[in-house]
């Protein structure tokens, strides 16, 4: 399916105001699997998935709730309780840009105190207006002693971030982020209703407030006041205003969402006395239009039903817009908002729900309806259920005003006629209808999780080996339990080396592989002599585990185009010791006894997975090249700067990450274009 086809295409958003993305929070994954049981069985689990683009997000969570056997209420067939609710919200879309405005710097004095006296010290103030800022509405601002502003919590950090980062404040507004101390000297002070460039402004002025070099710095943010009258859509124009500063120290300017994955930075080094810089997001962009929860089976022996007083959401009304929906919805997301992530400033009608409500939110939304255009059951002989909605009108006085956010939610049954001898799936999609403004072209995005009830509650594993090594389990034909995860690990024999797996068809990399018994499986394990033997000479990976270097094999980088892959390694958690927050790994090219060898690499990450088995990216702190040294700068970004390695040279590589870290993935981009 094309990734945008107007009017129909589906282009589904996942996004985890967390976001990367991932699976929604306390969601373990995309997809669940049970065996039939015999009889009663409470589950209470949360499965979910989500999906992104440049456009959109939506995300979706199916709570699995009872099962029940011969149930009378259900023609005494066995049934599977569930909760789904979707997400979708268009804000991910959203890019400032900044234009140096110096023609119309005019600085602007405001006298009302702030009382911010104190090194690392800040306070809230309110706003008679409500602030557009990534698709989030805002009515108070936080304001730091060090030179920025946030939107959604507390926050003094005196180092500043760069731009966009994950780390705290997010979001933020850097005016002149620096570690300041106000303490010493100056004073903060802002203004409510301030003309200028013939509009009203909001401003905060920092004003001859010392730096770490006892250098007075002045400078202020404004604030546009957003007419109702202007637009829904129109995001409110800020300006930054600099009277007198100086570049000693690193300093960061610029702007960023509310997750940390997108923003617009402005080097601090191009700045002068009487600059002026203007953040805008100046084009009309997204909206919501419909959601649709979609539920699919390919068997005979299943039914699903709605059921009827438990359907809703957010922002979400059926398509006659006299429905009155309107009470219940304002009450959901304000009982979804208190046990989420109802934080200061941030309106409540933009919060977006998060999967981890699906059984909330079906259970306790909207009013009893029956109308079949909205709501399609499906017996034994159909295949398809789904539930529709049209998103709410934001505010009817103005032309246009769909949502940047909406959900809906609804309560599934799930049931099943067959005797207690099948198995049955089921496809739960998201799907979020979206409108481009600046065209009214309408596009669609989609994510899904898959159900399984099966009866075999067992799955096969066949290991086999090349010469020159061996596994553990050695090679054979295993039964596992569905589901259950099965290590693997290589060991090749003097003379030679592990090179990787071949699992299913596909390359996997690392001695170690975890094999989920969601099916039966076929595992191959290829080792090559050190001499050579065939095979493509590529950088081989070592994990340092404190005490020595692990091989983690051969990471097979061959292009004879040239064209540089990605390939990706798992790395077990004993494997990577954390040092002072600090982990090593090493990169050497071919294997003693090769003629030759040369490959080159253009950008290596790792990633760390935390304890809610999401991957945080480690920061790149050295990389040592044998032959050239220091090659951190070739090595930090996808580009044309690459990194040459041949026959047996390294390249040591160390990241900062997080002690508490359960497991890594190494990502390494490069090529090598000679076949041995």
């Amino acid at each position: 399916m094309n990734r945008k086809k107007a009017l129909v295409s589906f282009v589904i958003v996942a996004m985890l105001l967390c976001g990367s993305l991932a699976f929604p929070v306390r969601a373990t994954s995309s997809d669940w699997s049970k065996p039939r049981p015999s009889g009663y069985t409470l589950y209470d689990e949360t499965i979910g998935n989500s999906k992104t683009d440049d456009d959109a997000s939506i995300e979706m969570g199916v709570h699995i709730g009872q099962y029940s056997e011969n149930d009378p209420a259900y023609d005494y067939n066995d049934h599977l309780s569930l909760k789904v609710s979707a997400s979708a919200n268009t804000r991910v879309g959203i890019q400032y840009a900044v234009l140096p405005n110096d023609y119309i710097y005019d600085w602007c004095e405001v006298s009302e105190p702030t009382n911010i006296t104190s090194d690392n010290d800040g306070t809230w103030l309110d706003l008679e207006f409500t602030l557009l800022y990534y698709g989030v509405e805002y009515r108070k601002v936080w304001v730091c002693s060090n030179g920025f502003l946030t939107l959604n919590k507390t926050c003094t950090n005196a180092d500043p971030q760069s731009i966009p980062s994950t780390d705290d404040p997010n979001p933020v507004i850097a005016v002149f982020w620096r570690d300041l101390h106000p303490e010493q000297g100056g004073s903060i002070t802002y203004g409510r209703d301030v003309y200028f460039n013939g509009e009203e402004y909001f401003v905060v002025s920092w004003n001859n407030v010392p730096d770490d070099s006892g250098t007075p710095q002045t400078f202020q943010v404004l604030i546009q006041h957003r007419q109702p009258w202007i637009g829904y859509d129109y995001h409110n124009k800020i300006f930054f205003q600099y009277k007198s500063i100086t570049k000693s120290y690193s300093t960061t300017v610029g702007t960023e969402d509310q997750v940390g994955n997108k923003g617009t930075s402005y080097d601090y080094n191009n700045l002068h006395n009487e600059a002026c810089l203007k953040f805008d997001y100046f084009i009309a962009g997204y909206r919501l239009e419909r959601l649709i929860i979609k539920l699919t089976k390919d068997d005979g022996y299943a039914m699903i039903s709605f059921l009827r007083p438990y359907i809703g959401g957010y922002n979400v009304i059926l398509e006659e817009y006299t429905n009155p929906f309107g009470d219940t919805f304002k009450s959901a997301i304000k009982t979804a908002a208190s046990l989420a992530l109802l934080k200061a400033g941030i309106m409540w009608k933009v919060m977006l729900i998060t999967a981890d409500l699906a059984g909330v939110l079906a259970g306790d939304l909207s009013r009893p309806y029956t109308d079949d255009e909205h709501v399609k059951d499906a017996g034994t002989s159909d295949s398809e259920a789904y539930v529709w909605a049209q998103c709410r009108v934001e505010n009817e006085s103005i032309i246009y005003c769909k949502p940047f956010d909406s959900t809906l939610a609804a309560t599934v049954e799930w049931s099943f006629t067959d005797a207690n001898n099948k198995d049955h799936d089921l496809t739960v999609t998201a799907n979020a209808w979206y409108k481009d403004l600046s065209n009214d072209n309408l596009y669609e995005i989609s994510t899904s999780s898959t159900l399984n009830m099966y009866i075999s509650n067992t799955r096969q594993l066949s290991i086999s080996s090349s010469s020159g090594g061996t596994t553990d389990p050695v090679p054979g034909t295993y039964n596992y339990g569905y589901g259950s995860s099965v290590n693997v690990t290589a060991t090749a024999y003097s003379g030679y080396h592990f090179v990787w797996w071949w699992l299913d068809g596909g390359l996997k990399y690392g001695k170690q592989i975890t094999v989920t018994m969601d099916s039966d499986h076929t595992l191959h394990a290829y080792f090559l002599p050190n001499g050579g033997g065939g095979g493509e000479p590529c950088p081989t990976l070592y994990a340092w585990n404190g005490n020595d270097y692990v091989d983690y094999g051969v990471i097979d980088i061959h292009n004879p185009s040239g064209e540089d892959v990605i390939r990706e390694v798992s790395i077990a958690k004993q494997d990577l010791a954390v040092e002072d927050r600090k982990a090593k790994l090493r990169l050497q090219e071919g294997w003693e006894g090769l003629n030759f060898s040369e490959s080159v690499i253009d950008h290596v990450k790792l990633y760390a997975i935390n304890e809610d088995g999401k991957l945080k990216l480690c920061p790149l702190t050295s990389a040592v090249h044998s032959r050239l040294g220091d090659v951190h700068e070739y090595l930090v970004a996808s580009d044309d700067v690459k990194a040459q390695i041949f026959l047996l040279e390294t390249i040591d590589l160390t990241f900062k990450v997080r002690e508490d870290s359960q497991g890594f993935v190494f990502v390494i981009e490069g090529c090598n274009i000679i076949k041995y």
